[in-house]
């Protein structure tokens, strides 16, 4: 198949110029394909697709479980903008969406949502102190932005190899490479832009009592094994 035709809308325009033809044909002739490829790939797509799917709902709850309620809806809600903004990118580069794009996302959703808990945290951390939700939105992403372009770029550094080259291998792992280091940049733009802004509408400042109070019964079980294991936790942890 060449570059930028779908296969799935080809096979069937293969189908009905097949069927044309069969009329043409003389009587007990018939013709029948001996292979059909749009089947396999079909079903290949879906598979990724609703790993993928699964994938973002794993990450989403885990990450308001782990973070309450607000904050893990503000850092969760990274995954699917940087999703949205990787898949434009992909079409401006004409990077096509297929199987090892859509798995390289895949890859990439356990990695970008560090961006988005970093920033949302460290949010919540500066209110409660004291800060205005502006300032401390502000201060927030200036103060991640370096930290968090460092974590990023040894990530897409370490994947650099397979985009660069040219032989056969190169050709089917290149996207991968490509797709990660998009996805992971997208993933810091909107970690740097937009997560603090949702903090500023989402996240109230709690005092240390307000925050003692909510929080649920899997972060106070967390705070007793670590009680266990490295001594009193402060209350401000």
């Amino acid at each position: 198949m060449q570059s930028g035709f779908n296969v799935l809308s080809f096979s069937e325009r293969m189908k009905q110029r097949v069927a044309e033809l069969e009329n043409t044909l003389p009587w007990g002739f018939e013709v029948d394909f001996v292979t059909y490829q749009a089947t396999e790939v079909k079903r290949s797509i879906d598979q990724v697709t609703n790993s993928l799917l699964q994938t973002v709902a794993v990450v989403f709850v885990v990450v308001v479980l782990f973070l309450g309620i607000r904050t893990g809806i503000v850092a969760g809600l990274l995954v699917p903008i940087t999703i949205l903004v990787t898949v434009v990118v992909m079409s401006i580069m004409e990077i096509p969406l297929q199987k090892v794009s859509i798995a390289a996302i895949i890859i990439a959703l356990g990695l970008l949502v560090d961006n988005g808990i970093v920033v949302a945290e460290d949010y919540l951390t500066r209110v409660s102190q004291g800060q205005s939700g502006f300032e401390a939105a502000m201060t927030s992403g200036s103060k991640m932005m370096v930290p968090l372009l460092t974590a990023s770029l040894t990530t897409i550094f370490a994947f650099y190899p397979l985009m660069a080259g040219d032989n056969v291998t190169i050709e089917y792992t290149r996207s991968l490479a490509q797709v990660i280091t998009i996805t992971l940049l997208s993933s810091w733009v909107v970690a740097l832009t937009v997560i603090p802004l949702l903090a500023m509408w989402l996240i109230k400042a709690r005092g240390p009592q307000q925050s003692a109070d909510s929080e649920s019964s899997l972060q106070t079980g967390y705070k007793h094994l670590l009680n266990m294991i490295l001594g009193p936790v402060p209350s401000s942890c």
